[in-house]
């Protein structure tokens, strides 16, 4: 958040939301039209958010008092990223500019978090106050151009918001009937959330990954699919980010984690012997219970933990201190952990060279380009380098040619996953593919070795240190 102040207070009788970086009316619109001109030239949205917020114990909302509204500011202002701006409007209104969004759909999770911050009560000394909270959102260019457009698009959802017949104490409407409907869309699939445990509507899928050159089947991911009874098959990427807002992650994830240590004991008394692995979400990683549900599952299902990995995408970087203590016990009881998507999130390579990691898995965006871009190619290649430097396993997700693969040989890269070998498959389809490809390289892969400064990528390329432990895996 921009602390700026340039004509004195936020009015009279509000001069504690002053330290806490809040601006005037008249300040919020010079920004905001500074912000419509910055958009406008990169062609990108931005957001404007209306609170008007009220007090209320069970009655009638009554106008808030200085000690409400401070909270109030206190908590949206916790909530806001650098460069977004806070003003106070009078009477109990505040509005948010946030133009660092890149998608109108951005503004949907953005105003949930903003609501999220307003579910607990305050506390007045020993007293709850609880808020009344009506929510607006408009965004540029759909719902104005101007700054008078904006605001008034803005100010008049929250009043739809708070015109509607709901006994929730915190509201929120769009003045864009589209995103109206995401948010309604939001709250089918949570509510769908609730019970799809218990009416047993999760599988999961898995997808192979392969050592190169291909000569062994390494191990499989688990891929969390849902067929929900009231709104049919929702895509993974529409419902695990709900799951994970909503909270409903940590009972889903648990499942997962048991269902797929559950299949590869299965599988591995049968005689087929892969590792597994399994997505944890940072969500997850915040349960104080993790590694103690981690271990009992293991002991319940048999499975050694060396086959199976945990892998975590780079959002755990967020909370570095947690995410290292967690994957420090994990490691002790013999898990494997991966970092996941690498390269999309919190990138950085002193976090890489503190946490605890076994695999790291080269995002699927990286790989589409390693063919037709230089700069692309070269980093891919740097990162292969370096994670073997650290000892690390590679593993390439999303490879889909050939000339994917010939890449990903040629620089010594450890393991490949993608639709070149497989789709993510239900397990009976899994098994009989795995069957009929162990011990068998891909078609694509039986090529004699490639020579690279003065190696030969045969067998693994690179191969992990002895009593390295296994990755994990991922839920959607």
């Amino acid at each position: 958040m921009r602390y700026i102040r340039r004509n004195g207070p936020p009015g009279e009788g509000n001069q504690a939301l002053v330290p806490l970086g809040i601006i005037a009316r008249e300040e919020l619109t010079g920004e905001l039209e500074d912000a419509l001109i910055e958009a406008a030239d990169r062609e990108r949205p931005l957001a404007l958010f209306w609170l008007s917020v009220g007090e209320t114990n069970g009655q009638r909302p009554q106008p808030p008092s200085p000690s409400l509204l401070r909270h109030c500011a206190e908590r949206i202002a916790a909530r806001l990223r650098d460069g977004d701006v806070i003003g106070y409007m009078g009477e109990g209104e505040f509005a948010v500019l946030v133009n660092s969004i890149y998608h109108p759909a951005d503004a949907v999770s953005y105003a949930r978090s903003l609501l999220d911050a307003f579910q607990r009560p305050f506390l007045d000394g020993k007293l709850p106050i609880y808020a009344e909270v009506n929510l607006g959102v408009a965004v540029h260019p759909h719902d104005g151009d101007r700054p008078v457009r904006l605001l008034r698009a803005a100010e008049q959802a929250a009043r739809k918001a708070g015109s509607e017949a709901s006994r929730k104490r915190v509201r929120l409407a769009f003045s864009a009937e589209t995103l109206n409907s995401q948010q309604h869309r939001y709250e089918q699939i949570v509510e769908g959330l609730n019970t799809a445990l218990e009416r047993d509507e999760f599988t999961l899928y898995y997808q192979p990954m392969l050592y190169l050159p291909g000569e062994q089947v390494a191990g499989a991911e688990a891929l969390i699919r849902w067929n929900s009874g009231a709104l049919g098959r929702v895509p993974p990427d529409e419902f695990i980010p709900t799951a994970e807002r909503s909270g409903a992650i940590v009972e889903i994830g648990k499942w997962v984690l048991a269902q797929a240590c559950k299949q590869a004991r299965s599988w591995q008394e049968s005689g087929l012997d892969v590792r597994v692995a399994v997505n944890l979400s940072a969500r997850q990683l915040q349960e104080r219970d993790l590694t103690d549900y981690v271990a009992g599952v293991l002991e319940e299902t048999g499975l050694d933990p060396m086959r199976l990995e945990l892998e975590l995408t780079e959002s755990v970087y967020a909370e570095p201190q947690t995410a290292i203590t967690v994957l420090k016990r994990l490691h002790e009881i013999g898990v494997r952990v991966a970092i996941d998507d690498f390269g999309t999130g919190y990138s950085s390579l002193s976090y890489l060279a503190r946490f605890p990691r076994d695999t790291l898995k080269i995002d699927r965006t990286f790989i589409a380009q390693t063919t037709h871009n230089e700069d692309v190619a070269a980093v891919v290649g740097s990162v292969i380098v370096m994670a073997h430097a650290l000892g690390v396993e590679t593993v390439a997700e999303g490879v889909e040619t050939p000339e994917h693969l010939d890449f990903l040989r040629a620089h010594n890269c450890d393991l490949s996953q993608g639709y070149l070998h497989s789709p993510p498959l239900p397990p009976a389809e899994f098994e009989r593919w795995l069957r009929s490809h162990q011990g068998k390289p891909h078609p694509e892969l039986s090529l004699r070795p490639l020579q690279v400064e003065g190696r030969t990528a045969n067998g693994n390329g690179h191969r992990p240190a002895k009593g390295r432990r296994p990755t994990k895996g991922r839920a959607a």
